[in-house]
């Protein structure tokens, strides 16, 4: 048995024994509550089925179907493996939700992807829109229609790439006559509607490879039929010009035909600005009488 002494005095003092001290137990190793297996716990699994999943779900996501697909398929899993994969995808700290709340906090980060990559396409198509050698071929509109439902003939009809409607052809000329896309659209169709015109684009440039080699910028002078003569004065040349010699730009400014067209000649590789408030030129509108 053990003693402590006191040693501090001229003689030592006994204070008082000690006993055997008890060898310390051995803690457990690590164990995962999923898999079972020794080394990590429920935090870190990398069992195989989880990360598959975890795979399986950015892949849905990345291909954009419906949102309600996604939700679906989550629902078919069982409530352990979604908690681990919350922690993975989302990272979320480990908590034992419900089914119901890991399914909602699953929507809830899957919606701000969509809605990011929605408003990222958004506006790539509107840049696309906007510039003026991409619709070199829409002077004639009534080909668009049956432009797009060539183009959207080439891919097979699927959930997320539908027949094209009277409707989406439709809205899809009044795109490119204002230059402007709706933010109510889908992400699909945003995204077709995207791919065509750049589509139509890489057909301008096989057809004129000069336009691509010296950077020249195209605009569309759309004709608009009407059926009173109107008469304005030029900003520019200050002389008195009447339809059809009048350009109406983007920013709704009027000027003539010889000094637009002389404006638009000194810019090739920048995009041209209206000559009065210089807000960019993205359109000019011609006035026929009808």
């Amino acid at each position: 048995m053990a003693e402590i002494i006191d040693l501090t005095g001229d003689t030592p003092v006994v204070i008082h024994p000690i006993g055997p001290i008890a060898p310390k137990r051995q803690r457990a190793p690590t164990r995962c509550g999923y898999c079972k297996n020794l080394g990590h716990n429920v935090r870190s699994c990398n069992d195989p089925e989880i990360m598959n999943s975890v795979r399986q779900l950015r892949q849905m996501v990345n291909r954009f179907p419906p949102f309600q697909t996604i939700i679906d398929w989550l629902q078919t899993i069982d409530v352990n493996r979604l908690r681990i994969m919350l922690s993975k995808y989302s990272y979320t700290s480990y908590t034992k939700h419900s089914k119901k709340m890991c399914v909602d906090i699953f929507s809830v980060v899957i919606a701000d992807q969509y809605h990011m990559e929605e408003h990222r396409n958004l506006l790539s198509a509107q840049e696309a829109l906007h510039r003026g050698n991409v619709l070199i071929w829409t002077h004639n509109v009534e080909n668009i229609p049956q432009l797009y439902r060539n183009y959207c003939a080439q891919f097979i009809i699927s959930e997320t790439n539908p027949e094209p409607t009277e409707a989406e052809c439709a809205m899809l000329c009044n795109i490119i006559y204002t230059r402007n896309i709706p933010t109510h659209l889908q992400y699909h169709t945003v995204k077709r509607f995207y791919n065509f015109i750049v589509y139509r684009y890489a057909e301008y440039l096989r057809a004129a490879p000069a336009n691509h080699e010296t950077n020249e910028i195209k605009y569309i002078i759309t004709r608009k039929h009407t059926e009173e003569l109107t008469q304005i004065e030029c900003p520019i040349c200050m002389e008195t010009k009447q339809t059809p010699n009048i350009l109406t730009t983007t920013c709704g400014h009027q000027f003539c035909w010889d000094c637009m067209y002389t404006v638009l000649n000194k810019r090739t590789s920048q995009r041209c600005v209206c000559p009065l408030c210089r807000s960019p030129v993205y359109k000019l509108v011609q006035n026929t009488i009808s």
